[in-house]
């Protein structure tokens, strides 16, 4: 990384070589990432949501969209299941909502796990096969837009749309 990065300019200490040589120790860990499975996200009346509900790849730049979806998921389901009658109703309205919440973001997240993991491995180039991939895609498809080539036979796992439905409101207001 050194003879790469070393002359890099660093605001602190001048260089990342600097940097290096003055930490007193470097700690190494891999990047993981691991998405819950719907019993796990959901237990009772508690769900997960953002980065609780998922460890994802920084590659995958999903954080705060995910936060956001999941959300604005959540919501849609509570609406979806309104309470009826005693607290027996609402217990179970709300129960229904937050199952219906899990079932719906287990699957987005395994879908964006596994780009975030093909574009971290091609990345970093952990063995010569990645290495091979990475170099040569732009000569292998020249001028392809594989996103669009993979789009229309099993959709790009990134182009998911929630669909968030409309509730009519106690006083008959559309919401």
């Amino acid at each position: 990384m050194l003879e790469g990065f070393g002359e890099v300019p660093h605001p602190v200490v001048g260089t990342l070589g600097a940097l290096i040589e003055c930490s007193e120790r470097i700690v190494r860990s891999p990047l993981r990432q691991r998405v819950w499975e719907q019993h796990e996200i959901q237990w009772r009346n508690l769900v997960l949501v953002g980065d609780a509900a998922r460890v994802m790849l920084p590659t995958s730049g999903q954080g705060t969209s995910f936060a956001i979806e999941d959300a604005t998921v959540l919501a849609d389901c509570l609406l979806r299941y309104p309470a009826k009658g005693d607290s027996a109703g609402v217990e179970s309205a709300y129960q229904e909502a937050l199952v219906a919440y899990a079932k719906r973001r287990v699957p987005r997240s395994q879908r964006t796990a596994m780009v975030a993991d093909f574009t971290n491995r091609m990345a970093l180039g952990e063995s010569w096969g990645w290495r091979v991939v990475r170099d040569n895609m732009p000569r292998l498809f020249p001028g392809v837009d594989l996103k669009a080539s993979k789009k229309d036979k099993i959709g790009w796992p990134l182009d998911d749309r929630e669909e968030v439905g409309t509730v009519e409101s106690v006083d008959g207001q559309r919401s």
